[in-house]
């Protein structure tokens, strides 16, 4: 059978807004570019709803699981087949209880999981560090090395969507990179602290009066009321739908902020930096590993000056990105990469080579 034509069911969600949902779109209008059979499997997004039975479109064909804490079930039926599993974790580690983990971690122990090759792919170094880290700790010897063999590290990407723009943009355009009120992970309260000084700076130095604007996703927005923080630093926006309509909206923007404690990746950020936009980080063991050499990654207490600095230097600051850090994305960090590497991977662990190997159970 040829490659370009090999059946693969890409398990994604569908929820509006939501990263997984997007990624899997994109994902599988790229394999159906390369050529390939694409079947879009939509699974519960709810960590705690179990599948009552594998969907029957990933009966025979090689499955691209996307929902990392429903591979298991995936493999729960004698009848529906699937040829080979790669399941890419996708969430943050840090995100889980210690028993969440090694619950996690326990279907990929070996090659074949219910006699299917199944294999678990970090999209981030951050997350194969910490997830390799974790297993040495809590596993013994030999236990790890052979975990070891089934977990692989194929580093996420964007798509060619994201460029910068031809025209002039502002650096008192700021855009949040955010789309959900979250504290744990974004940090939301010290993010709106940094941007309240940078307005006040804005204000008394250049009497610039704006806020930052806050696209959101449906039902994670103003209405969330989880976290006390200053919101009037933001201008509220119902997140913008269509991909094309997006990348072009980033490319009126100057600078963003992001004060993440940590990102399961941070395709966001990828997207606006490749879109021209001038990023300040907080200081996190994600963002070094992401982007090992950018200018603007500060502590804390640095964030302000950062800001202020980038926008006093603003011309300097946005041809250092579209010079040196727009090529690296675009080499690094590209989607058709990513696509040609699982579909690789999906090879190198397919055991069905003949029609006639094939199991008719059904």
């Amino acid at each position: 059978m040829s490659e370009t034509k090999d059946p693969i069911a890409v398990v994604t969600i569908d929820v509006p807004g939501i990263s997984i949902t997007t990624l899997g779109e994109d994902i599988i209008n790229i394999l159906q570019e390369m050529g390939h059979d694409v079947v879009k499997v939509v699974v519960p997004a709810r960590m705690k709803q179990v599948l009552a039975n594998p969907p029957p479109e990933i009966h025979k064909r090689r499955v691209l699981c996307l929902v990392e804490h429903k591979t298991v079930d995936l493999l729960s039926s004698l009848y529906v087949r699937p040829r080979c599993v790669v399941s890419v974790y996708t969430t943050g580690w840090e995100e889980y209880h210690v028993h969440e983990q090694l619950t996690h971690l326990g279907p990929y122990l070996k090659p074949k999981l219910h006699g299917v090759p199944i294999r678990h792919v970090s999209h981030s170094r951050h997350n194969h560090n910490l997830i390799e880290k974790f297993a040495r700790k809590y596993l013994s010897p030999s236990t790890y090395r052979e975990l070891s063999g089934q977990l692989e590290c194929i580093l996420f990407g964007i798509t060619d969507h994201f460029k910068p723009g031809d025209g002039p943009v502002s650096p008192d355009k700021i855009r949040v990179p955010y789309n959900r009120i979250n504290q744990a992970q974004k940090n939301i309260k010290l993010h709106a602290e940094v941007t309240q000084q940078h307005l006040n700076w804005l204000s008394v130095t250049h009497g610039v009066e704006t806020k930052a604007d806050f696209y959101y996703a449906p039902g994670f927005g103003p209405e969330d009321k989880s976290y006390r923080f200053n919101r009037t630093v933001y201008n509220f926006i119902p997140q913008i739908k269509g991909r094309n309509e997006y990348a072009e909206n980033l490319r009126g923007y100057g600078m963003f902020l992001s004060t993440s404690l940590f990102e399961g990746f941070g395709l966001a950020f990828l997207e606006m930096l490749a879109s021209g936009l001038v990023g300040v980080f907080l200081d996190r063991p994600w963002i070094r590993l992401l982007l090992p050499e950018y200018r603007y990654i500060v502590p804390a207490g640095e964030l302000a000056p950062c800001m202020a600095h980038v926008r006093e230097n603003f011309e300097e600051a946005r041809a250092y990105v579209l010079k040196e850090i727009v090529p690296l994305i675009q080499k690094k960090y590209a989607l058709r990469r990513f696509c040609e590497e699982v579909v690789a991977l999906l090879n190198s662990i397919d055991e069905v080579t003949d029609d006639s190997q094939r199991s008719d159970v059904a």
